[in-house]
């Protein structure tokens, strides 16, 4: 008798219920109880998988490549940012007019924006090595050209060639770091790297200022391009040290019909065109009005506006 029933109701009960009871039973067994157990063994897995200790030697980020690219990145940004402050000066002191100044500053960025797309499109066929040693060595090239040819066209064929060295340098060198860093810490990695440029930017300048405030002219820059040159061949040995990687370029079937520009990166690069404007302007006349206004260092300075954006 099943209690808390009727009398006579007990055995009808336990009898109108009974198929219920296996159908549950029944049930639970075919499905509930396999996706429970599979669901334990996906849980498993995942847990062990999170508290597995990973594997160093396919996540570190400062790399035997991932530093010498670094410090050629320093060494190759050195070079143009001691050009800041002081190639305005330079340009002055030989002669130039300021409509000229500013075409000679302006161009090498006008080259290097021109070229970029061009750049990337065949670091998808050429290794990454040859293009920064390509840069590099036209840069190198560039500033002992700086030596002998003071009028105004020479000076104008070298500051392309040094806008062509910075599309060939910085392009790739992202490009590089990006392909050799764990994609589990690539922004890492690259915000690391972006750092060599922030170092070089805050010390380089001021250090160039003083440098050619401390000799008379043309001694005080002909020194300057000379230990420019010396930086520009230091980068050409790290780069040499890189390791060789395995490279293989897609087949022209997959990048025919690519185009040269996205447009998904159309805007932004509009919007960070404008915000140059202003940055070309400033870093074409401010050295020389800053002189002209008692500022014998310019270079502190940019090392000010560096430091404030990095801070900001």
């Amino acid at each position: 008798m099943v209690r808390g029933c009727p009398p006579g109701m007990g055995h009808q009960f336990q009898m109108s219920w009974t198929p219920v009871f296996t159908g549950v039973t029944t049930f639970h067994d075919l499905i509930i109880k396999p996706l429970y157990k599979r669901f334990l063994i996906k849980y498993k897995i995942r847990r062990e998988g999170n508290s597995r200790t990973p594997d160093m030697s396919n996540q570190k980020i400062f790399t035997r490549d991932f530093l010498f690219c670094f410090l050629a990145q320093c060494g190759f940004s050195s070079v143009l940012f001691a050009l800041v402050p002081t190639l305005p000066i330079y340009l002055s002191k030989s002669g130039m007019r300021e409509a000229q100044i500013g075409v000679l500053i302006g161009i090498a960025s006008l080259f290097s924006l021109m070229l970029r797309p061009f750049v990337g499109k065949g670091l998808s066929r050429t290794p990454e090595k040859n293009f920064l040693f390509a840069g590099t060595l036209m840069l190198t090239l560039s500033l002992g050209a700086l030596l002998w040819v003071p009028p105004f066209w020479p000076i104008l064929i070298v500051r392309i060639f040094q806008g062509a060295s910075s599309a060939l340098f910085y392009t790739t060198s992202f490009t590089f770091i990006a392909s050799i860093s764990p994609q589990e810490h690539r922004g890492q990695s690259i915000s690391i790297y972006y750092l060599s440029n922030n170092v070089a930017f805050a010390l380089v300048p001021s250090l160039a200022m003083a440098l050619v405030n401390s000799l008379d002219f043309p001694f005080n820059f002909t020194l300057l391009f000379l230990v420019c040159i010396s930086l520009g061949i230091c980068s050409l040995f790290l780069i040499l040290k890189l390791g060789k990687r395995e490279f293989t370029p897609p087949a022209e079937s997959a990048l025919k019909g690519q185009p040269l520009l996205n447009r998904a990166a159309v805007p932004p690069a509009i919007m960070a065109s404008l915000s140059n404007i202003t940055w070309g302007a400033m870093v074409a006349f401010f050295p020389l009005y800053a002189i002209r206004h008692g500022v014998n260092n310019p270079g502190f300075i940019l090392m000010a506006i560096d430091l404030t954006h990095q801070t900001l």
